[in-house]
């Protein structure tokens, strides 16, 4: 967890975790995911929509027989998600090792039409394209406190409570949240490149 505008003293702890909405400004917050182009993320971080889910798609699933690509982008079309107006994201950064699926294949709300996609055409393997496509990139980006939910407050407070009472010089928060506000562009800090993970539990490719 990375504090902005403050210190890991166990005094700054205890007064962040006794006036946590008002004793600080903002907190440094960490988004996995692949980029396609340089459009990406010029406007900041969107929610989660079908809208956006299908503009990632006509970029991942390209198929060279122009035929077939006319069917695939007609499909994608019609793709839909449940998973709507939310973004997930993390407040430490040894947590993007942990999210290694969407540096590996990009949003999840992509396997499932992959795999329609592979129904209709069984010569193509679209969760390939999956990764292979896309640079693994991890976003991070301030959000004011006092723009955070309860929730994840309550578990800031949880954790430096317990790190005060072990006397932990680096409190480590193993959570991952979500936000229905979209992120600014102004509010990105960096975008990091990193190497593409590996599969760490066999999901099939």
């Amino acid at each position: 967890m990375h504090i902005i505008n403050g210190n890991t003293s166990f005094a700054a702890l205890e007064a962040m975790r006794q006036s946590l909405r008002d004793g600080y400004g903002e907190i440094l917050c960490y988004h996995s995911c692949k980029v396609y182009d340089q459009h990406d993320y010029q406007d900041g971080l969107q929610v989660a929509s079908s809208e956006l889910v299908r503009k990632i798609a006509n970029k991942v699933f390209r198929v060279e027989d122009y035929i077939h690509q006319q069917k695939v982008s007609s499909l994608i079309s019609r793709y839909t998600i449940n998973d709507i107006g939310v973004i997930h994201f993390s407040l430490d950064k040894r947590l993007f090792q942990d999210a290694f699926h969407y540096l590996r294949f990009g949003s999840e709300s992509l396997f499932k039409l992959a795999d329609e996609l592979k129904l209709e055409f069984p010569e193509y393997n679209f969760r390939k394209m999956m990764v292979e496509r896309g640079t693994p990139t991890l976003i991070s980006f301030r959000v004011s406190i006092d723009q955070l939910p309860a929730a994840i407050c309550d578990e800031i407070d949880s954790i430096l409570e317990t790190a005060i009472e072990n006397r932990w010089r680096d409190p480590f928060i193993g959570a991952s949240f979500f936000t229905k506000s979209s992120v600014p562009r102004d509010q990105f800090v960096a975008l990091q490149k990193v190497n593409l993970p590996q599969n760490l539990i066999g999901i099939p490719e």
